[in-house]
């Protein structure tokens, strides 16, 4: 069944009137293209296209090519004038229909060799569709014409058989209009195939180089189309392709399909070598494939001969009238050695060297005379011309004169067979051959060797015919030219250069005077493969690796661009996108600590530029992002720095990594550095000298000498020439400096010689160590380049958010230029558009920095102070409304009891300090996530069905937990205001069946749930209270603390870490690992107790210390540093990570502040505004970490009270009577100068 979009076309044109639904209309199927409408459902009808359903579900091919496999009679008689129609069983469109399956419905899209009247063609169209499922393509006769005669047969086909048009005889001069009919009827071709496609099942095979530009026209109606084309002739080398003056059109439109089959590798080698040249596209081999990366699709290339019809030749060998004419033919060439000829009557089949060939052999061998017979049928020539007139006259006058000389009565040297033949007399002939020549000087395929050996191999009643033994072995002899398809899948035929009469007269000598035995040996080799790989086979060969090529299109986002034969689709993985310049700026505006990576060669200026110094624009651009004090720019180059200081000397805050990252300088008024000791470069010596010897043989190359590495650089040479030097080159450099510490690697026109570990990835490590020296992490990374090197700066910069480098909401844009596979998530398509892009960014720190300016410095300093009174207010009334502080409870209520229950519970340092957290289950920790942030009243199977999209899941705990509880918050668990009046939050552990589903899960991260943007992280085990706190371990300079551990870090993982240590004599007295209490998720530390000082002082030496990829912090332990001193000791030990975290206990200004930045860099950038909600959620987070600091109430009791607790409990309570009349947002009325400094008083003596 056809689709139903052709089904209502044929309604239109048989005269029936349509039938127009009053309903709401919907596009046909046909019409739901990929990435231009989106998929609606049809409607149900009860017409005539309710059958589509049918042809839908079922896989099908929609074959196209110049003519239908159809043969067309005309009935001539008076009371029945029509058309008959019936299967051409010789054609190759429909012998390939037995390799695609039974259950591929095929559909033939051609021209009819006869021409139909206009008036005819509907009802022809119709007979056509409903028997032979066929849709024939009707060109009018001039057209036709144009397109067949005149640019096919005079330029394609001439050009693709190395054949120049250097004169006007030789195929005559380029005609415009001829290739203007070239393109119209391709695109009548494309017009009927998108009637019957349907785009997102069917496959479409175009064969042969008549539609050429088919591909373009296809792909632009429908980008996802899974297109595939088979080119028949052969594909000329570079040197003659790129004569023909619409080289570059052709090659882009063969590049619009998935897959491009040839026959064999020269001609695949030949269009790679076009598109390389004349378009820059490079090839790739991957596991057996080969591919061309073409605008982000892969253009596969196939590689395989077509085969013979197996089935059809077994079943006319069987014909009686086959076995009639093969005893004719005994009988008529008895006694005499025939050598067949099989060839169409053009100048390309070689004819008439043949003959001179044969000539030559019965003038060199008079004993040839009389016994050998050549017989040549020569088919009619398929286009018409003088050249074809003269092949013929020619080819006639040597069959004569070789007759006359050699022939006898009886004897006659050369039988010319020019008329048409049946099939089985064809056959008839191989079957009596002893040998067959095929001498074309040049042809893309040629089955007539393949016949030949399959009819060798003969029947039973065709070798009682012949008085053969049907148990003997069969054999069979093949001459054949090295410049047909077929000649390099026959390993045991004579091969010979045609032009050369005197080799191809010898060989015809060679095949009569082989022994039996060879003869036998050389056919059982050739029908093996012959029988093996036939039609079918290809067939089935190309559907597969079309289904291959086209199995990634579903997941790409495409989009086309271009115009005419210039269209082309951009295909794209959904991860990988365009990077849109209002995105990057609005992110670049929002953040405070940027760091920018900049790769220079092929990034800011063009590689193929004779001038590759900076231009005055990209000078002022990187100076204007220099200036803004929240970047820090880092531009890497492969230049010498001699060079980079010359060009950058105007930049005096730019950071510069020279020669892929070897030297650095991080500011224009520092000095180099370098990365690595000072080494020598004796190696340079073994690998100058062989580097030279290839640029002495490969001309357009040079040496690039720098001082820490050696560069070869080919892109002014040959492009083929030169990636072949280039791999030669890069084996011979490993080979003798395969003990030297160096590492070759081969670039973009480049093999470059380096020391072992530079690489631009140095460059960002250094950028992101530079930050964290400052204590900066930043929430802004742009890294841009455009070749391989730059994946090593992708990489560690993509990592570094995992390792703690970044901020937790650092927002990181990874970008290289063009489209390509990368490590990089983002794309620009060329220079222009990053100098586009960095030209936002400059302009929007210049705005940011006029606005900051704008204000006086003393606006700015009331600002704050406006701002803390209005913070302190809004304390003083929360914590009235939290713990109840009101004049009731101030009259009825003793001191002790002024800040409530809640407040007692809370500063209780038992609770404080064993909080029941954690995932208890150690069996299942691995399997389990935690999820937070989550709304207060989310069930359980909402859950679960949140997370079953990542693997099954095995059970779900819900757990509420006060905001307050004496610790500091969850990074990023609150990031909207969803709490309720008693500050509670709530979250869950999710247990998976699997732990690559709770792995896969952790992607689901600052996902939107029930309007919540939920947390989530690894499950952590409960941390229990610690005893023994007492113990010698913590108060010991032999004690070394380490941070930064995993959290399920082992101790025998430690003995074994310390014990690999160098120089490190003595070994490891005592270890004790627990969870850090003031880390977030995932971290851990230990103390770990040596036998010796020297030993520990060893150890808290090293530096880049790793176990499981994170860099441990290690450190002495202080006097009295226990877990539980860590968590409430009032001084607060500020080189150790929990002590930070208590530093609030000593009251001192600077500590409170620090407890405050701390506070504010884990929520930086996760709040939209500071307005409204967000804004009292975030005060509620800065109280936490004031009452965290406030003495327990058992401390307080025997001490004397401090002054402070009056002028809270009185700010207290005129804040609760200021809510009843004006709400939680009023600003408390009077406040005096007697108040602020009675609090600031109380502060301090806290």
């Amino acid at each position: 069944m056809v689709s139903r979009s052709y089904s209502n076309l044929l309604d239109l044109t048989s005269g029936g009137s349509p039938t127009f639904s009053r309903g709401g209309k919907k596009f046909p199927r046909v019409a739901t293209v990929a990435g231009v409408l989106s998929d609606l459902d049809d409607e149900n009808r009860s017409n005539g296209g309710s059958d589509a359903p049918s042809s839908i579900s079922q896989e099908r091919m929609i074959i196209v090519g110049n003519q239908l496999p159809l043969r067309a009679h005309r009935r001539e008689s008076d009371g029945d004038k029509g058309w008959d129609f019936s299967w051409d069983e010789d054609s190759l469109l429909l012998q390939l229909k037995d390799g695609l399956g039974e259950d591929v419905e095929v559909i033939y899209v051609g021209s009819l060799k006869e021409e139909i009247d206009v008036s005819e063609q509907d009802d022809v169209a119709q007979t056509l569709l409903e028997t032979f499922k066929c849709v024939p393509a009707f060109i009018p006769p001039e057209l036709f014409s144009k397109f067949y005669h005149g640019f096919c047969k005079q330029h394609l086909w001439p050009l693709f058989h190395y054949m120049l048009p250097l004169s006007p005889d030789l195929g005559g001069r380029f005609d415009r209009s001829l290739w203007q009919a070239y393109v119209s009827v391709n695109k009548i071709f494309a017009d009927k195939v998108m009637e019957v496609i349907t785009p997102d099942d069917d496959f479409v095979w175009v064969h042969d180089y008549h539609l050429m530009v088919l591909p373009t026209f296809l792909r632009k109606r429908f980008n996802r189309v899974k297109l595939g084309f088979f080119l028949h002739s052969p594909f000329p080398s570079s040197e003659i392709y790129r004569t023909l003056p619409v080289r570059v059109e052709l090659l882009r439109a063969l590049l619009n399909s998935d897959l491009i089959g040839f026959h064999t590798f020269d001609y695949a080698r030949h269009f790679l070598s076009c598109c390389s040249r004349m378009l820059g596209v490079s090839y790739q081999s991957k596991r057996g494939y080969i591919g061309l990366e073409y605008y982000g699709r892969t253009v596969s290339i196939k590689i395989l001969p077509v085969g013979i019809h197996m089935g059809q030749l077994r079943s006319v060998l069987d014909l009686p009238e086959t076995e009639a004419k093969v005893a004719q033919l005994r009988d008529k060439f008895q006694g005499k050695t025939v050598l067949l000829g099989v060839d169409d009557m053009d100048i390309f089949k070689g004819i008439s060297l043949k003959l001179l060939a044969f000539e030559q052999l019965l003038t060199h061998h008079p004993d040839k005379r009389g016994k050998v017979v050549l017989v040549q049928i020569a088919n009619p020539a398929r286009g018409r011309g003088k050249d074809v007139q003269e092949v013929q006259s020619e080819t006639y006058a040597t069959v004569a004169r070789i007759n006359h000389v050699f022939g006898k009565p009886g004897y006659e040297p050369v039988v010319l067979i020019d008329t048409s033949l049946h099939f089985y007399e064809r056959i008839a002939y191989y079957v009596i051959a002893e040998c067959c020549l095929v001498t074309a000087v040049r042809d893309g395929m040629n089955l007539i060797p393949y016949e030949y050996i399959v009819c060798r191999q003969g029947t039973d009643k065709l070798d009682e015919t012949l008085d053969l033994n049907p148990s003997a072995p069969k054999k069979s002899m093949l001459v054949v030219s090295e410049f047909i398809g077929c000649s390099p899948s026959l390993s045991g035929a004579i091969r010979v250069n045609p032009w050369n009469t005197d080799s191809v007269a010898e060989a015809m000598d060679s095949a009569t005077m082989v022994p039996e035995a060879e003869k036998q040996m050389r056919h059982e080799k050739h029908y093996k493969y012959v029988s093996s790989h036939d039609v079918a086979y290809w067939a089935h060969s190309f559907l597969l690796d079309l289904e291959r090529a086209c199995r990634d299109h579903i997941r790409r986002r495409c989009w086309g661009i271009g115009f005419g034969l210039g269209f082309r689709v951009i295909a794209l993985d959904p991860s990988f996108r365009k990077l849109s310049v209002e995105h990057i700026v609005s992110a670049y505006r929002r953040t405070k600590n940027r760091a920018i990576l900049l790769d220079y060669d092929g990034t800011m200026t063009s590689q193929s530029a004779a001038d590759m110094s900076p231009t005055a624009e990209a000078i002022g651009i990187l100076n204007k992002l220099c200036r803004d004090p929240k970047n820090v720019v880092f531009v890497v180059s492969g230049k010498n720095k001699e060079i980079l200081t010359r060009w950058f000397t105007s930049c005096e805050n730019l950071a510069i990594g020279a020669e892929h990252g070897y030297f650095l300088r991080p500011q224009n008024s520092a000095d180099w550095e370098t990365c690595f000791v000072c080494q020598d470069f004796y190696w340079k010596q073994i690998a100058e000298p062989v580097m030279q010897l290839y640029t002495e043989t490969t001309d357009g190359s040079f040496i690039e000498a720098k001082e820490s590495a050696l560069v070869w650089n080919y892109q002014l040479a040959d492009p083929d020439f030169g990636s072949c030097q280039a791999k030669e080159l890069h084996d011979h450099l490993e080979s003798v400096l395969a003990n030297e510490p160096v590492s070759v690697k081969s670039g973009q026109h480049i093999v470059e010689v380096k020391p072992q570990g530079v690489n631009k990835g140095l460059v960002a490590e250094r950028l992101l160590a530079m930050m964290r020296k400052k204590e900066v992490l930043p929430d802004f990374v742009l890294c841009i380049g455009d070749d391989r090197s730059d994946e090593d700066m992708f990489e560690v910069i993509m990592s570094a958010k995992d390792d703690g480098s970044l901020s937790p909401v650092a927002e990181v844009f990874a970008c290289t230029v063009g489209q390509k596979p990368s490590k990089a998530k983002y794309y620009l398509e060329d220079i222009s558009e990053i100098l586009r892009m960095f030209q936002g960014l400059a302009d929007a720190s210049e705005q940011s920095a006029k606005s900051v300016s704008f204000s006086p410095q003393r606006v700015l300093i009331d600002k704050k102070k406006k701002k803390k009174r209005k913070r302190d207010e809004v304390e003083a009334e929360y914590e009235a409304r939290r713990y109840g502080v009101t004049e009731e409870t101030k009259e009825n209520k003793g001191e002790s009891s002024v800040l409530g229950e809640k407040r007692k519970k809370m500063e209780n340092p038992e609770d404080t300090m064993v909080p029941k957290e954690g995932f208890d289950d150690e069996n299942k920790l691995l399997r389990t996530v935690f999820v937070g942030n989550l709304p207060l009243k989310l069930k359980k199977k909402e859950i679960v069905k949140e997370f079953t999209k990542f693997g099954e899941v095995e059970s779900v705990r819900i757990r509420s937990v006060p905001i307050i509880d004496g610790k500091m918050p969850r990074k990023g668990a609150v990031i909207k205001k969803r709490i309720n009046e008693n500050g509670d939050s709530v979250h869950a552990y999710v247990v998976f069946k699997t732990e690559e589903s709770a792995q896969a899960s952790l992607a689901h991260n600052m996902a939107v749930v029930g309007g919540n943007h939920i947390r989530v992280d690894r499950a952590c085990p409960p941390r229990k209270k610690l005893k023994g706190d007492d113990s010698p371990l913590y108060d010991n300079k032999r004690t070394v603390f380490v941070g930064n551990l995993p959290f399920d870090v082992k101790d025998e993982e430690l003995y074994k870490l310390f014990a690999g240590i160098k120089n490190l004599e003595t070994g490891i007295e005592a270890v004790r690992v627990i969870r850090d209490p003031g880390s977030s998720l995932g971290k851990g530390i230990a103390y770990v107790l040596f036998k010796t000082t020297d030993a520990a002082n060893l150890v808290v030496k090293k530096h880049n210390l790793k176990l499981r990829d994170r860099e441990l912090r290690l450190s002495h332990a202080k006097p009295n540093d226990t877990p539980s001193k860590r968590k409430i000791s009032s001084q607060p030990d500020t080189n150790s990570s929990s002590g930070k975290r208590s530093a609030v206990a000593s009251r001192t200004p600077d500590d409170a502040n620090k407890v405050k930045a701390k506070a504010n860099l884990s929520y930086q950038g996760l709040r939209a505004s500071k307005s409204g909600t967000q804004k009292k959620v975030h005060t509620r987070i800065k109280l936490l970490a004031k009452s965290k600091s406030q003495p327990t109430m058992e401390q307080n009791s025997g001490k004397k009270k401090r002054p402070a607790v009056a002028a809270r409990k009185e700010k207290a309570l005129q804040a609760a009577n200021a809510s009843k009349l004006s709400g939680t947002k009023r600003k408390l009325g009077n406040r005096t100068p007697d108040n602020a400094g009675q609090k600031k008083k109380a502060r301090k003596s806290m």
